[in-house]
């Protein structure tokens, strides 16, 4: 979003005399004046053209006078740098930001990485040997959970197919 000063406001550029300030206004003013409006204008149209025209006359006002005009290039010159020197400090935290989640992504990886290589220690490569009993606790609880939550077993098991298959591909992949 681009802001507006009022030698936007004017339709003029910043090293205009003050001749063609004057000018602008007359022309701008006649423009835009709420007795332009058509007898049908509703309030709101009204409101708008109000609006305009003030912040018209407030331009006028402002870049008419040589003193108030200096003030004001002063002002927009001083937000423009700090926003300039904003936007810098911005672009350099965003980098600092992006190479800090580069750090973490890869920290990430290689902690489950070292995961997953202490998976197949412990369980003997990439079988997963579980046993009897906690087999049969599983069943358990995921024949009651299908009771309380009709559909939950079908849903289960379409979730570990697509998980299967997901590795499957993967592995294919790497290889």
């Amino acid at each position: 979003m681009q802001s507006c000063t009022l030698y936007d406001i004017l339709g003029i550029r910043p090293s205009a005399s003050i001749e063609e300030v004057r000018k602008a206004y007359r022309r701008k003013a006649l423009q835009t004046h709420p007795d332009k409006l058509d007898q049908n204008a509703t309030g709101e149209d009204k409101r708008r053209a109000e609006n305009k025209f003030r912040k018209i006359r407030e331009a006028f006002d402002v870049l008419g006078d040589p003193h108030k005009r200096r003030e004001y290039d002063a002002y927009t010159n001083t937000v423009n740098e700090s926003r300039a020197n904003w936007s810098d400090n911005l672009k350099e935290r965003m980098k600092e930001r992006e190479e800090w989640a580069r750090v973490q992504e890869e920290k990430h990886r290689m902690r489950m990485e070292a995961l997953r290589e202490q998976r197949r220690a412990a369980y003997g490569g990439d079988q997963k040997e579980v046993p009897k009993e906690v087999k049969e606790m599983v069943d358990a609880i995921n024949l009651a959970i299908n009771e309380a939550r009709p559909g939950w077993l079908e849903r289960l098991r379409k979730a570990q197919q697509m998980k299967a298959d997901s590795e499957t591909k993967r592995a294919r992949q790497r290889a």
